[in-house]
């Protein structure tokens, strides 16, 4: 049914290291111990705080863009007011076990939100994707500002 959800191994190549090599510092740091980092295809990792104890499944994300207040920018200046958490990540989202999906930007900042957040009716749209690494239709969940956590992962 959504042909851009095929898998890219290029984009995965690209994205995957930069993006554990950038958030997994900042967990450790941040009173976190890294339970599972190995790829399994499934959800990039799963971390507890060392402190409450409690576990996290993560998703790790890095894309070509700007958080700024209010939203995101893109390279080549175009703003919008959502940001946008791929479908085909759904699979996972449980209510009993969510997860947490970061998204990391071109400086180092991590929008953070809860999958039980961006995966409701209100959000979903259907769109046509047409990116060097996928194209076709496919599922995504828009959600505002409010919806995420900002993060500075060089802290």
């Amino acid at each position: 049914m959504y042909q851009a959800r095929k898998f890219s191994q290029e984009s995965y190549n690209n994205n995957d290291k930069p993006a554990r090599d950038l958030f997994i510092p900042w967990a450790k740091r941040n009173g976190y111990d890294i339970l599972k980092d190995e790829e399994d295809f499934q959800v990039d990792l799963t971390i507890q705080h060392r402190s409450t104890k409690k576990i996290w499944r993560v998703e790790l994300e890095k894309r070509n863009l700007k958080l700024v207040e209010g939203g995101i920018q893109y390279h080549t200046g175009k703003f919008f007011n959502t940001l946008s958490f791929t479908g085909r990540k759904q699979k996972w989202n449980n209510t009993q076990d969510p997860f947490i999906y970061v998204i990391i930007d071109n400086e180092n900042k991590a929008a953070v939100a809860q999958s039980t957040a961006i995966y409701k009716d209100e959000y979903r749209q259907e769109i046509t994707v047409n990116t060097q690494h996928r194209q076709g239709d496919d599922l995504m969940y828009r959600i505002p500002p409010d919806k995420y956590k900002v993060i500075d992962l060089n802290k």
